[in-house]
């Protein structure tokens, strides 16, 4: 057992005043004997050994309240024990979403965007323990790709190394919803969503596939974001193309319709 505030447990000498107090309340009564009252002598002693009693009982009371009301603030604490899956030693899933996509690109004083997403997640990976699960997921894979979750954290460090800029575009809605549908099957305690991106306008989801995510983030699970957009970056992105004209014929030109976006 160890102890969150030992510097409280000093309060235990406060223990011993009510045992000083009731030393100093002993005092030795002058005896008077009376032949006619050997009857009530004999009460008076029962009645005598009643009162002791209770002093003695009121006495334990009051040193029992005193330490009691010190351990309780010195919050004494079970090292290493896990009672329900409620202290800190319960397993965690954490799901990494990591935006790979063209617009991490960019470069201000502390690198390239997507390099200090993937030096966050080196430091969140730190504060897992043994026995604990991690998920990456990509945004550029749209929530399409099947993911397992891993409690080998080096080689999920490695995989973490390996990303790279992915010229394949995704939305953040999607992999937000393939990470929930992962920790609704996980049956650690804890379960975590970690978001690293930029949060570009145009990749955080599709009007027609828009859905409540409030059933899915219910409230035994934790939502963190990271947001690298403190560089103003404008992009354009080629988001349709359309080919007018089906027939090709030999020197004739051929019609496209381009539609470019602002993200």
């Amino acid at each position: 057992m160890i102890f969150l505030n030992p510097a409280i447990l000093f309060g235990l000498l406060a223990a011993s005043i009510p045992v000083i107090i009731h030393l100093f309340n002993l005092r030795k009564l002058k005896r008077i004997e009376f032949s006619t009252l050997a009857f009530l002598k004999e009460l008076q002693k029962n009645k005598i050994r009643k009162i002791k009693l209770r002093q003695w009982l009121l006495l334990a009371l009051r040193v029992m309240i005193i330490l009691f009301l010190v351990f309780a603030f010195a919050r004494p604490t079970l090292k290493g024990i896990a009672i329900g899956g409620t202290t800190s030693a319960a397993k965690t899933t954490a799901v990494f979403i990591l935006d790979d996509t063209f617009s991490m690109s960019v470069v201000d004083n502390k690198g390239s965007f997507l390099n200090q997403a993937k030096e966050s997640i080196k430091d969140l990976l730190k504060q897992l323990q043994q026995g604990d699960d991690a998920v990456l997921i990509l945004v550029s894979d749209n929530g399409k790709k099947d993911i397992k979750t891993t409690s080998n954290l080096l080689d999920f460090l490695k995989q973490v190394d390996a990303v790279e800029i992915s010229y394949s575009s995704g939305f953040l809605h999607n992999s937000i919803l393939q990470a929930a549908n992962i920790l609704s099957g996980s049956k650690n305690f804890n379960k975590e969503i970690y978001l690293l991106s930029d949060f570009q306008q145009g990749r955080l989801a599709k009007d027609e596939s828009l859905s409540d995510l409030s059933e899915l983030l219910n409230d035994k699970i934790k939502l963190y974001t990271f947001n690298y957009s403190g560089k103003d970056v404008f992009n354009l992105g080629l988001s349709n193309l359309k080919i007018n004209t089906q027939i090709f014929e030999k020197d004739k030109p051929v019609s496209f319709l381009v539609e470019v976006s602002n993200y």
